[in-house]
């Protein structure tokens, strides 16, 4: 007996005379008794797809939808909203803005840096010790914004958003990513930050090498003027958990960096550097008695960079910054 006059066996014996119908292309053609001639559910094996006609396919909550020879991408209802990202990693549970109800779900915060960036009654405000260059739209496809530091050793620029519009709290996941480059005009000699903070002190970050403020509300990841190693820190007030070397920077290299909220005690991390395209991640800090979510601020996305010691003149090139939060 074929293997199709086994499946027709099958079919009429669990669903009452209901046919399973292969044609000569090898098309196979589900089409029940009760559904008429109108509905069927076809394996269409000469144009390569499954063809749902006048019915529908139903995904369960937390049921995925997986696109990619990797298990790349995954649509999924999650019972209370739709998902779309991949499987594990930073984006992994963020909404999708394919969601009818994206902007009740989440806020969020994106700049590609198409127009200037610098507009203090809008987007961006300026963080410099007034001696600072002159930050601009970079002229190239998809938008860029250079920051650019003075001639000066320990010289900043940051930029900060106008608005504090962010805050961690139980319940509330959220996701940052930035993409930047910068060509050191001394090797380990400028330093870099980005982040969320609620403290602007000079930029958000000390002089020399000595990392961020001694006290603020926030996240960060940052190098160091004389390294290439990159760090990352939680703080609350004058608490903070930070691991330090958990990345390696290079120079006139496109890099990301990123880390993932959990709405409960963790922050996550992640890298990526020298434009490998895959993220590596950090270690995770968390709110306990000492670090306080409760005790948590509202917070700008911040991003900044430093002279060093060789007093050259640091260019920051910033290719997007996202951060995407619960409401």
């Amino acid at each position: 007996m074929s293997s199709s006059n086994i499946l027709r066996l099958l079919v009429d014996a669990l669903r009452g005379g209901e046919t399973l119908d292969m044609g000569s292309s090898d098309t196979l053609k589900l089409n029940p008794k009760s559904w008429g001639t109108s509905k069927y559910v076809q394996l269409d094996v000469g144009n390569d797809r499954i063809q749902f006609e006048g019915v529908d396919m139903l995904l369960g909550d937390n049921d995925q939808l997986i696109f990619g020879d990797g298990n790349d991408r995954a649509l999924v209802w999650n019972g209370s909203y739709l998902e779309m990202g991949p499987a594990s990693g930073l984006w992994a549970g963020a909404p999708s803005p394919a969601d009818p109800q994206y902007h009740t779900i989440a806020h969020e915060f994106f700049d590609g840096f198409e127009a200037a960036p610098l507009d203090a009654a809008e987007v961006w405000h300026e963080e410099d010790d007034a001696g600072t260059g002159t930050n601009a739209v970079a002229m190239v496809v998809n938008g860029a914004a250079n920051v650019v530091t003075a001639a000066v050793d320990n010289d900043y620029h940051a930029i900060s958003s106008v608005k504090e519009g962010f805050k961690f709290a139980t319940g509330k996941k959220l996701w940052f990513e930035a993409r930047f480059k910068l060509t050191e005009a001394t090797t380990n000699d400028s330093a870099w930050w980005f982040g969320l903070t609620d403290t602007l002190t000079t930029g958000g970050i000390k002089a020399d090498a000595a990392g961020p403020l001694d006290s603020y509300d926030g996240f960060l990841i940052w190098k160091d003027e004389d390294t290439l190693l990159v760090d990352s820190e939680l703080s609350e007030a004058g608490d903070q958990d930070t691991d330090a070397s958990e990345a390696t920077f290079v120079s006139n290299k496109w890099s990301r960096v990123g880390f993932y909220y959990d709405g409960g005690t963790a922050i996550t991390p992640y890298y990526d550097m020298n434009e490998a395209g895959v993220w590596t991640v950090g270690t995770a800090k968390a709110f306990d008695a000492t670090i306080s979510l409760a005790a948590m601020e509202e917070m700008h996305v911040v991003a900044g960079v430093k002279a060093g010691p060789g007093g050259a003149a640091e260019t920051l090139v910033l290719d997007y910054i996202k951060c995407v939060q619960l409401r």
